[in-house]
């Protein structure tokens, strides 16, 4: 894993994040001592899964909300 001084790693942040992806993490440290790690955001399969599928209708999510309160104001257990 790469190690960086706090000065070095100041100075040439913007080239040190440019190359995350290739050296995988690297380690600030002070003095010779570690004092943090930077690493990738691993992003999530989930994100975009919805991607290409169309907006759901509103209107229709509104209704099914009155509907819903309704159901529930008119039960026994609604406080």
């Amino acid at each position: 894993m790469l190690i960086v001084n706090i000065h070095d790693a100041k100075t040439h942040l913007s080239s040190l994040l440019a190359n995350l992806d290739e050296t995988g993490a690297f380690t600030i440290a002070r003095n010779g001592e570690p004092v943090a790690t930077v690493e990738p955001v691993r992003k999530s399969p989930r994100l975009g899964f919805m991607k290409g599928y169309p907006m759901p209708n509103m209107e229709a999510f509104a209704a099914m909300d009155a509907e819903i309160t309704q159901l529930f104001e008119d039960s026994d257990i609604y406080l």
